[in-house]
């Protein structure tokens, strides 16, 4: 297989099969996704887990607790690349 035919394969799956989007991050619920620009989201959500790293651990909510572990899971991924 010639570079250029396997380029052209590697197009054609690219089309096919795209990567899934990245979820959207989890904001708190008195937040407005839809009047935030994505920048403005990912800075309420980094200041939102800040907020909740500094409650004691005991103290977290079911939200608060999910956006931690997607925190931590998006940061592993970020070390893994």
């Amino acid at each position: 297989m010639t570079d250029e035919t396997r380029q052209k394969w590697e197009e054609i799956n690219a089309f096919l099969n795209p990567k899934p989007a990245d979820p959207a991050v989890p904001l708190p619920a008195q937040a407005n996704r839809a009047a935030m620009t994505p920048a403005q989201q990912e800075a309420t959500f980094n200041n939102w887990v800040e907020f909740i790293d500094k409650k004691p651990i005991n103290s977290w909510q079911p939200d608060e607790v999910a956006a931690y572990r997607f925190a931590a899971q998006r940061a592993l991924k970020e070390i893994g690349r």
